[in-house]
């Protein structure tokens, strides 16, 4: 069984599901020519940007995807600014009215790629928060945040424990681990 027919969709539809999860949020064409252009190795490779189209409005007929409008974003803006759990960057606050996003549903239907969670807040012009759900994770990635940051620019403070995070707008992280970068 492919990895599509054990989510219950298409290839096309997989290939569009399965990039949008990974954050590609953008408007219908863009998301099609991307997907058709970098298809993922587990669907055929003769789709093409039509079949992305088809895909898009079959899912978002089935209620896997919505295309945005401003009452949406700003609803969805209005969650998070009230939210007082730590959220990392994959709770994409950067979307556009037209832009193809996942519903919850369609997060659902895409099987999640076990890996440790990590993330970060950049939000602040200040500091970046990074957290991690071990403290090893943690660590990884605030060393890929450290190396693309001039030297000195920036102090490390202690690793922490940390409750319940948001890894992405469908995903709470029950517990894990944070650091601070102090920027200068």
């Amino acid at each position: 069984m492919t990895s599509a027919e054990e989510a219950g969709v298409s290839e096309a539809e997989y290939a569009v599901l399965w990039h949008v999860r990974d954050t590609v949020v953008q408007p219908r064409d863009v998301l099609a020519s991307w997907t058709a252009q970098n298809l993922p190795n587990v669907v055929a490779s003769d789709i093409t940007v039509d079949d992305c189209l088809r895909a898009i409005d079959s899912l978002i007929e089935r209620g896997l995807l919505v295309e945005l409008s401003a009452a949406d974003i700003e609803a969805d803006r209005a969650r998070w600014r009230a939210e007082p759990l730590p959220v990392s960057w994959g709770v994409d606050r950067d979307r556009h009215p037209g832009d193809i996003d996942l519903t919850e549903a369609g997060f659902r239907v895409m099987p999640r790629q076990r890996s440790l969670r990590a993330g970060y807040n950049d939000e602040s012009a200040s500091s970046i928060r990074v957290f991690g759900e071990t403290e090893e994770s943690c660590t990884r990635q605030l060393q890929s945040i450290v190396d693309r940051l001039p030297p000195g620019s920036f102090e490390v403070g202690p690793m922490q424990p940390l409750g319940p995070w948001w890894f992405s707008r469908f995903e709470r992280v029950p517990g894990g681990f944070e650091a601070r970068l102090q920027l200068k």
